[in-house]
């Protein structure tokens, strides 16, 4: 079971999906009625974001297991029951290590996520870098300046038009505007 859920982090993987499978095997590992699994939200809120039924309307919680990253508890695995009665301790350290299993996949995926975010920002960032030079080439050569010159050019522009650096630059190179 754990090979199972190890294997969903090693490429990109549906995170709720993950989850969902998650706590359906808490509920055949543990011998509990219910799990579900609370995640905290940006305002600080728990969100109920997987369960492994429908409906978590049972007697009582067994037990919470915390999801944490050190120290920072970023949610909870929670068991359900339709008695009342604690977990053995066997239960609770396999509990918690698949409670930790989940916030390995969910960090994972919060990495991969960033690292999206980080290259698109960086590609967008070489992107109008480019056409900022090159709407400075074209402007030392219309204006016969130096590149220094033309760049200064550019820039005075676009603040005086209270545009963007590189949009100016863009439509300067795409033809639809001009100094």
């Amino acid at each position: 079971m754990f090979i199972e859920l190890a294997d969903t982090l090693v490429d990109d993987f549906d995170l709720l999906d993950f989850l969902h499978v998650l706590t359906e095997r808490c509920v055949q590992l543990l011998g509990v009625d219910a799990a579900g699994l609370l995640l905290i939200d940006e305002a600080g809120v728990p969100q109920l974001v997987a369960a492994s039924s429908e409906f978590l309307q049972l007697e009582s919680v067994l037990h919470t297991l915390p999801m944490r990253l050190r120290t920072d508890v970023i949610g909870a695995l929670n068991l359900f029951g339709t008695a009342p009665g604690p977990l053995g301790p066997e239960q609770l350290r396999m509990g918690q290590a698949l409670a930790d299993i989940a916030t390995v996949g969910l960090i994972q995926q919060r990495a991969i996520h960033r690292g999206e975010v980080l290259g698109e920002q960086l590609q967008a960032a070489l992107n109008n870098q480019m056409v900022i030079e090159q709407a400075t080439g074209l402007l030392a050569e219309r204006l016969q300046v130096g590149v220094a010159e033309a760049f200064e050019t550019l820039l005075a522009a676009a603040r005086h038009r209270d545009r963007h650096l590189s949009d100016l630059a863009r439509a300067l190179v795409e033809g639809t505007e001009d100094l």
